[in-house]
């Protein structure tokens, strides 16, 4: 599919917005994507905070949004790499890490159980609450940065992906101890990483844009990103360069989606990693915060992330 779009006599336009039959609301944003810097260097460094959170070797791209409305059903996780759920979850309000394990994480749990078959194991990474404006001066990586906990961070407006598959395994012996992380991976059992995002109060700003896992198949443009935790632990995100326009020579096939308007009780289950997967066949959907034009104003978007590890019999 392409990044373009024909309107018809059914849409009206708004200053990117287009407004379709039903209450579909298909829309045009700017993501960001990375650039690498000239010179030939390809690869970012280690830590790179600004690279994560600011705008250092940006490439803005304005691109044709999808609305999900009224078609969630048609997305999957092996297809797509992604996908909509419904969870009404009884924590209203996160009060406390504590809170939120011991309400939330059952409740993932029992989700996952439903939506995926022989679910045998379901071990969590921790969450994210997001809950600040994007900043538009990020001055660059300190250890300060580092270190701060994620909590009431802004959204992630970079073009991702959570994990490498070296990087989620570097991870596991110290989130699960040496002996489960090598039963997860060398046990012949199927497993996944999903990241499981949730509005905390319905989104009118700022929503999490999702990329259709099988329009990102060039391995070119997925680019290691290495880091280290505070503990020493070695791991890599994933950010994505951009795709060639047609008019330059290249295919620009990425095709993103939203869900309008998504409550609390909608979830996004978005996969990280799949062991089933043969190298360069992968389904990992990349993902990125936008803006949509005239929401400045409105109420900062709250959103819970859980990572979860997921084992199939």
């Amino acid at each position: 599919m392409s990044a373009t779009y024909t309107s018809t006599a059914t849409d009206t336009t708004q200053e990117g917005l287009i407004l379709k039959s039903g209450g579909i609301k298909d829309v045009f944003s700017e993501f960001n994507y990375y650039m690498p810097p000239a010179g030939g260097i390809s690869e970012p460094s280690t830590n790179d905070l600004e690279l994560i959170l600011g705008t250092k070797d940006q490439d803005t791209r304005r691109l044709h949004v999808l609305d999900v409305r009224g078609k969630e059903d048609k997305f999957t996780l092996d297809q797509n790499g992604f996908r909509y759920v419904q969870l009404q979850s009884k924590m209203i309000e996160p009060e406390s890490d504590d809170h939120i394990k011991q309400v939330y994480y059952p409740e993932l749990d029992e989700m996952l159980r439903r939506e995926l078959k022989n679910v045998s194991a379901v071990y969590h990474l921790g969450h994210i609450l997001r809950g600040a404006p994007i900043k538009q001066d990020f001055s660059g990586p300190t250890d300060e940065a580092w270190n701060k906990p994620y909590r009431g961070q802004a959204p992630a407006p970079r073009v991702h992906i959570d994990f490498t598959r070296y990087g989620i395994i570097q991870i596991l012996p110290g989130e699960f101890g040496e002996a489960v992380a090598k039963d997860i991976v060398e046990s012949g059992r199927r497993w996944m990483v999903f990241s499981l995002w949730k509005p905390l109060k319905t989104v009118t700003r700022d929503p999490l844009g999702i990329a259709d896992a099988a329009t990102v198949k060039n391995r070119d443009e997925l680019i290691p990103l290495p880091r280290i935790y505070p503990d020493g632990r070695t791991t890599e995100n994933i950010v994505i360069k951009a795709c060639k326009e047609p008019e330059k020579g290249g295919q620009c096939v990425h095709q993103w989606y939203w869900m309008s308007e998504q409550t609390r009780d909608e979830l996004l289950m978005i996969k990280i990693f799949d062991s089933a997967e043969k190298e360069g066949e992968e389904m990992r959907a990349p993902h990125a915060s936008f803006s949509l034009e005239g929401t400045e104003y409105e109420p900062i978007r709250e959103s819970i992330e859980c990572r979860v590890v997921v084992c199939l019999d």
